[in-house]
């Protein structure tokens, strides 16, 4: 033994420095041990469980997906059905009101057609008797503007009276 201590003394090996190594290892290891593997160690099982966890409620949550997506399809399904009924009760009932509202286009429309045709009655009569009484100073003015001379008031009354005799 006292050679292979002669031999590791050659190459710098102390055994008195081995040894203390070797303690100070063992307190570093029971300290790591008791104060940081252990907390290290549940934290780790702590995230092990809420991935468990999380596992689970992913498989939850697909098998509610799943029921979900059937549950939309249904639903589509019923809804395409309604909206169909709708659409044809709308139908009707759109042709049954565009035919009403027809027929009280058309009644109203022949009362405005005969208000208006006796209002036109009216206003041509009205313009006929406005004419009659303005064309003779109308034509009077024409012949003045034609001759090009101007006219006295005199002239233009006694040639107003002539056309009208």
């Amino acid at each position: 033994m006292q050679e292979i201590l002669n031999i590791l003394g050659s190459v710098g090996f102390n055994w008195h420095v081995a040894i203390a190594n070797f303690i100070n290892f063992l307190i570093i290891l029971f300290l790591l041990n008791k104060f940081f593997f252990g907390k290290i160690g549940k934290v780790i099982q702590t995230r092990h469980d809420v991935i468990e966890r999380g596992l689970s409620q992913a498989s939850d949550a697909e098998k509610a997906l799943a029921n979900a997506e059937e549950e939309k399809k249904k639903i589509v399904k019923d809804a395409r059905v309604e909206g169909q009924s709708i659409m044809e009760e709308a139908k009707s009932s759109a042709t049954a009101v565009a035919e009403s509202i027809k027929k009280d286009a058309e009644s109203e429309a022949q009362i405005k057609i005969a208000h208006l045709s006796e209002k036109e009655a009216k206003l041509k009569e009205s313009v006929e008797k406005e004419f009659a009484l303005r064309a003779p100073e109308v034509v009077a003015k024409l012949y003045a503007a034609t001759l090009a001379k101007e006219m006295t008031a005199s002239d233009n009354d006694a040639l107003i009276s002539r056309m009208s005799a």
